[in-house]
């Protein structure tokens, strides 16, 4: 009990960024030890026991993970936990190409790092190989404190515990590091996706907006490199001056590798359809989309329906009205977020995929669809040149009128879709997450000195 006590200045020799935290658990854990006034006095010995089991568990086990030889990583894996969409699919792809590497040592940390073992269980798909360490405690039900009051008293100690790992690689793949990682000091690794924060800010959602514009260039001025998705986004970084030129690593992205066997198209699809993939937000200009879906049927009553599916997004009281006319009239149908398998079905029977966005820090659905053979109409953006090349149509993504004459006449062009397919799944062939894998490991062993 001395230790907790506040009279002994026992955190005296502690240093002050991390006193505020140990104190910050240690005073609510001095008041609620009253608790164990309510067991009874044949059970206290065991529960003390068992306490000190626990300690001594949590500290063999940081111990183990600091003696391994491999090049230890450790990973924000938080995107994991909520529905998957760009960066959640992009951390998952690449975790599991380098699961099976035998010289690194990848410390996954997810949305906590104590664990209630009676608590209903995330139904997470996680990667599994000799690589992979999903770093997590188990909090036991027999301590001296109650244990749900515990576990969630004890996330403030979680930067303490992640930075006891002396990980010498800290990747931080949603570009910027989570609260846990802040005591870190290995090399940092961070993947700036995209510069949507300073191209189009109004699209972002306003906490996404905040925390990019108050912690992006701290993160981007601490790391050792800087990873993105395509040379587009590369040269903003550089334009912007975000990033040192011998920091910034340019690395493609693959396909989803989509289980193209499996799934069957959601009931009421048409026979034939076209097809848009994305989270409804700003950025990916669907008003613009839908209004040339519209005109086209004003003037022609619909040369072939449109299909969307993604996850909820934000600012859509345009969207949302614009959504309604259009299910109204029978040339639009949602259906929100799909799963892998749907997707897949998806784009292997559409007869071709919209992707009108305004910016794009790479493009998954464009390179998704070309690997399925799925045509692809796309906005003449910088990133869509780069991953598309001549193997799409491009059109400029302010012009609905453009977009519906476009798409008219490519519906009726057989022998133009099945061009565009083929161009797709050679351009396609190019891209590949085994290369993505590669050079990410390279980063990271190259930044580890």
């Amino acid at each position: 009990m001395s230790f907790l006590s506040p009279g002994k200045g026992t955190l005296r020799f502690v240093p002050k960024p991390l006193r505020s935290a140990l104190q910050s658990v240690i005073d609510p854990v001095r008041g609620r030890l009253l608790w164990i006034e309510q067991v009874p006095d044949r059970l206290r010995p065991a529960r003390i026991a068992a306490t000190g089991r626990w300690l001594r568990h949590i500290a063999a086990t940081i111990h183990a993970r600091r003696r391994r030889k491999k090049v230890s990583v450790a990973v924000d894996a938080s995107a994991l936990w909520v529905t998957r969409t760009g960066i959640g699919w992009y951390l998952s792809r690449l975790l599991t190409e380098l699961a099976s590497r035998e010289d690194l040592d990848l410390r996954l940390y997810g949305e906590r790092l104590f664990i209630d073992p009676s608590a209903p269980a995330a139904d997470v798909d996680l990667p599994s190989g000799a690589a992979i360490d999903l770093v997590r405690y188990l909090v036991p039900d027999d301590l001296i404190i109650e244990r749900r009051w515990l576990t969630r008293r004890l996330r403030r100690l979680e930067p303490l515990l992640v930075a006891a790992d002396r990980s010498r690689v800290v990747f931080v793949p949603n570009f910027v590091p989570p609260r846990p990682f802040r005591f870190m000091r290995g090399a940092l690794v961070a993947t700036v996706h995209d510069l949507t924060y300073k191209n189009f800010p109004w699209t972002l959602h306003a906490d996404t907006l905040r925390s990019l514009a108050r912690h992006l260039d701290r993160t981007l001025v601490r790391a050792r490199l800087v990873l993105t998705d395509s040379d587009a986004v590369g040269s903003e970084l550089l334009r912007y001056g975000k990033c040192r030129p011998d920091a910034l690593r340019v690395i493609h992205l693959g396909p989803r590798q989509l289980r193209v066997n499996e799934g069957r198209l959601p009931p009421g699809i048409p026979a034939r359809y076209a097809l848009h993939v994305g989270t409804f937000e700003p950025r990916k200009n669907l008003p613009m989309l839908l209004r040339a879906w519209q005109q086209l049927h004003d003037v022609e009553h619909v040369v072939l329906p449109l299909v969307l599916c993604g996850a909820p997004g934000w600012h859509r009281h345009e969207l949302d009205a614009l959504l309604s006319e259009g299910e109204a009239a029978g040339w639009l149908m949602n259906l929100g977020y799909v799963l892998d398998a749907d997707l897949a079905a998806l784009y292997r029977h559409a007869a071709f995929v919209c992707c009108p966005s305004l910016y794009e820090g790479f493009g998954l659905p464009v390179l998704e669809a070309m690997a399925a053979g799925t045509p692809v109409v796309a906005s003449d953006i910088p990133v869509h040149r780069e991953v598309a090349g001549d193997a799409a149509v491009l059109l400029k993504p302010d012009q609905p009128a453009e977009w519906a004459a476009a798409v008219a006449a490519l519906a009726r062009d057989e022998t133009r879709l099945g061009e565009l397919a083929q161009r797709g799944k050679r351009q396609a062939a190019r891209f590949s997450w085994q290369r993505t894998a590669e050079q990410t490991a390279a980063a990271f062993l190259e930044a580890a000195g």
